[in-house]
C-alpha cells in the first residue's frame, strides 16, 4: 500500500514536470501547448500504474505487442481509454490489432497496408506511415524520399486513413543530428499534405520520446510518446 502511494506520487510528479517542459518548449516557438498530444508508451508498465495516469486525465496509451495490449485491455476497462499500436506489426496479427486499437503507428510496407485494407472492413483504420529518418539499417520504416510514392500507391485503399507520419530520431547526443531527423519527417508530412490524397486526413506528426520530446515539439510534433520519463526505467 505504501509502495503504491509512493509510485502514484512519483508518476503524478513526473507528469506535472512533463507538462511544464511542454509549455516551455511551446513558448520558445510560439505554439499552443493544447496542440500537443501526449501518448503514454506503456510497454512493461503494470496496469495498476496506468490508473494513476487515467486519474490525471491521461487516457492515450500505446502498446508494442498484441499480447500485452490484450492483457492491459482486460485489466483496464475504462471506456475513455484510447489505445494505439506503436510497435512493429506482423501482418498475421493485423486483424486483432484493428479490433482493439484506434490507430496504428507503424505502417512501413505495402504488404502490411494490403493486410490492413483487407481486414479493416467494419470501419477504416487510421495509420501513421513510419519514416526511417535516421537511415539506420536496424530501424524499420520508409526512407523519407519514398514516403510520398508509398502514400500514392495506397491512395485507393479506402479502408485506411493516412493520418500522418511518425519517426524515431537517431539515439544521439548530437542535437543537430536529432533535429535533422525531425525536420526530414516534418517535410514528409508537408509533402503529403500537398498531395491531397483521397484517403488522407493528415493531423498527426508523431515525433519525440522521453529523451528528445522538447526538440520534437520545437520542430513541429503534434504527438509525443513518453514512457520512462513518466513511469521510470522499464523493468
Amino acid at each position: 500500500m505504501i509502495y503504491k502511494a509512493l509510485m502514484d506520487d512519483l508518476i503524478s510528479h513526473n507528469l506535472l514536470c512533463v507538462q511544464e517542459r511542454i509549455r516551455a518548449a511551446c513558448l520558445r516557438v510560439n505554439r499552443d501547448p493544447k496542440d500537443i498530444r501526449v501518448l503514454l508508451a506503456t510497454k512493461t508498465v503494470a496496469p495498476e500504474r496506468l490508473t494513476t495516469a487515467t486519474a490525471l486525465n491521461y487516457k492515450l496509451f500505446g502498446e508494442n505487442t498484441l499480447q500485452e495490449l490484450i492483457f492491459k485491455q482486460e485489466q483496464l476497462t475504462n471506456s475513455d481509454i484510447e489505445w494505439h499500436f506503436i510497435g512493429a506489426l506482423q501482418s498475421k496479427k493485423a486483424k486483432e490489432v484493428i479490433k482493439r486499437c484506434t490507430m496504428i503507428h507503424s505502417l512501413d510496407r505495402l504488404s502490411l497496408a494490403q493486410e490492413l485494407q483487407k481486414r479493416a472492413t467494419e470501419k477504416p483504420i487510421p495509420v501513421l506511415i513510419e519514416v526511417n529518418s535516421s537511415g539506420e539499417e536496424t530501424k524499420s520504416g520508409l526512407a523519407p524520399e519514398d514516403v510520398c510514392a508509398f502514400a500514392k500507391n495506397i491512395e485507393s485503399f479506402n479502408n485506411l486513413i493516412i493520418a500522418g507520419v511518425m519517426t524515431l530520431a537517431a539515439p544521439s547526443s548530437d542535437t543537430t543530428l536529432v533535429r535533422q531527423c525531425f525536420r526530414k519527417t516534418k517535410d514528409c508530412f508537408v509533402r503529403l499534405q500537398e498531395l491531397q490524397l483521397k484517403n488522407a486526413k493528415l493531423s498527426t506528426l508523431s515525433m519525440g520520446m522521453s529523451n528528445d520530446f522538447e526538440m520534437a515539439i520545437e520542430e513541429g510534433s503534434t504527438l509525443i510518446r513518453l514512457g520512462s520519463i513518466v513511469f521510470g526505467p522499464r523493468l
